[in-house]
């Protein structure tokens, strides 16, 4: 469904009731942290609302949405710490939260690296760079 032409507030609600629970799945997994993930989740839908009128056409909204997602986990909270968690969890938060970030959108959104680029306005070599890192750490804990 393209959101062009519809008013701006409810081509937002559409992009939330698309998206949501994956993406707050997302910031809760990059941020490590229930609590501040619903932090992050809510800082970027209010920048979003702010931007409503320039929401983009239906091919780009998720990444529009993502780039306002990783900018508030960047301004959310510090990188947590490993604590009680086991497994990949516990890996997760070796990680900086970039490589969080770029590892959790390729393996758990399933974004192609040039994607990834684009959301992070990165160059595709250093977006795969650090995540062959993520995945060297991940694999050496």
């Amino acid at each position: 469904m393209s959101t062009k032409g519809i008013c701006p507030q409810i081509a937002l609600e559409s992009v939330l009731e698309r998206y949501g629970s994956q993406l707050l799945r997302f910031c809760v997994a990059c941020l490590q942290d229930e609590a501040a993930g619903e932090e992050a989740m809510g800082r970027a839908f209010a920048e979003l609302c702010r931007c409503a009128p320039k929401i983009p056409g239906s091919d780009e909204e998720r990444l529009w949405v993502l780039t306002a997602l990783l900018k508030a986990c960047r301004q959310t909270g510090p990188n947590p710490s490993p604590g009680q968690k086991s497994g990949l969890e516990a890996g997760l938060c070796g990680l900086s939260l970039q490589q969080r970030q770029i590892f959790l959108m390729r393996y758990y959104l399933q974004l192609g690296e040039e994607e990834i680029a684009a959301v992070m306005h990165l160059p595709k070599a250093l977006v795969r760079f650090r995540l062959a890192s993520a995945q060297k750490q991940l694999e050496k804990n």
